[in-house]
């Protein structure tokens, strides 16, 4: 059976002009709950980042127990 549970989402996107290259980067972390989210994304501000919390659905697989 497919069940359905919502993650909370941290997307940081930030620009990187320490190297050659350059340019923007993204990274995502997944929480249980928008509050712990929330709580996390401010580790993750600062100059030339921003970031955002968003949720989304996953599906799992769960097995039924007879």
């Amino acid at each position: 059976m497919i069940e359905f549970v919502t993650v909370w989402v941290l997307t940081v996107s930030y620009i990187d002009i320490s190297g050659q290259s350059g340019g923007a980067s993204h990274y995502q972390l997944q929480y249980a709950t928008q509050a712990i989210c929330e709580k996390q994304r401010k580790n993750h501000e600062g100059h030339r980042k921003a970031s955002r919390c968003d949720f989304q659905q996953v599906p799992i697989y769960k097995e039924k127990v007879k």
